[in-house]
């Protein structure tokens, strides 16, 4: 085993949620110390790319190529094209982001696909892949999650079974030899303990939680949260007993949105809630989630409103 490996990550998110976690700014490299990594040995996180751009830039949507297009008529509209194939967009945006991602595959020993669908609109990037494991001795770890899986017991080999299949399914212009050599280099892993660390390891980042209780009667109704680009100063007035307004006036807070009845707030979509609007009314078990100017999401929970002493926590 190498005494020091290299990691790239391709990311298909849109958003820097990998960055965040890993506290990953200005393109400088994070060493891993051998005892903090499954790999048994000490790494660097050289590199995060994302060959679907990010919500910053002009994100790619929609297909892999020409025959995932059903509409004939659209099959030959060359916009269509440019903008719904992923392949073809970004060859019109020539940043080359699919040549930076295609050198890190051909050179590559481990591939480790953790928290991605194999659906077939990425097929371009499973095929390059299998390409690589074709003609070299590298090895494909799938990390798969699913309520329905299980890690041990009489059906995990048909369900292994049932994943790879699914990954070859994408793939073109192999053998059959060399299908069941992709599949022989082929690991997988189902509801990994890996999934439950990243709230862990979020938190040694020194990402905060916990309860709090204020008077929003005080400065102006302004309560801030967090530290450095992780501040959010909260506003708020009174509505009723039961409900209480928030703003989203600071000059830190970029928008702010509502989750209603938010019983588990790790579970609350944050990317798909509705922040056009200046201010939300929660009431008692909605959540505000706020988001600054930095990026970044705090979700505070209306866990009461006590009208006699004029405080929420």
């Amino acid at each position: 085993m190498p005494a020091h490996g290299k990691i790239t990550i391709l990311s298909l998110n849109y958003t820097p949620s990998i960055e965040r976690i890993l506290d990953y700014k200005d393109n400088q490299p994070i060493s891993i110390d051998s005892n903090d990594s499954w790999l048994g040995y000490g790494a660097e996180v050289h590199r995060i790319l994302h060959p679907h751009h990010t919500l910053d830039d002009t994100i790619l949507v929609g297909l892999n190529d020409e025959s995932q297009i059903a509409n004939q008529t659209l099959l030959g509209n060359e916009t269509f094209k440019e903008n719904f194939i992923k392949p073809e967009c970004n060859k019109m945006l020539s940043s080359g982001i699919e040549t930076q991602c295609s050198d890190v595959i051909n050179n590559s020993d481990l591939f480790v696909v953790f928290g991605s669908s194999l659906g077939a609109t990425d097929k371009q990037w499973w095929q390059k892949i299998a390409d690589r494991m074709v003609n070299s001795i590298s090895l494909l770890l799938l990390f798969i999650y699913g309520h329905n899986m299980q890690r041990t017991g009489r059906r995990l080999g048909e369900q292994k079974r049932t994943v790879i299949s699914n990954f070859v399914s994408h793939l073109e212009g192999y053998t059959d030899t060399q299908i069941e050599d992709i599949k022989r280099k082929t690991l997988v892993s189902f509801n990994s303990g890996i999934f439950d660390q990243l709230k862990s390891y979020s938190t040694y980042l020194g990402l905060e939680h916990g309860t709090t209780k204020f008077n929003y009667t005080n400065n102006n109704g302004t309560y801030p949260i967090g530290h450095g680009d992780r501040t959010f100063t909260t506003k708020w007035s009174k509505a009723s007993d039961t409900s209480i307004h928030a703003y989203n006036d600071a000059s830190d807070i970029h928008s702010i949105a509502i989750a209603p009845n938010a019983s588990n707030l790790e579970q609350i979509p944050v990317l798909a809630l509705d922040y056009s609007s200046r201010t939300r009314t929660p009431k008692i078990g909605d959540a505000v989630v706020w988001r600054n100017t930095h990026g970044y999401y705090a979700v505070t929970k209306v866990i009461s409103i006590k009208d006699d002493s004029r405080a929420v926590t």
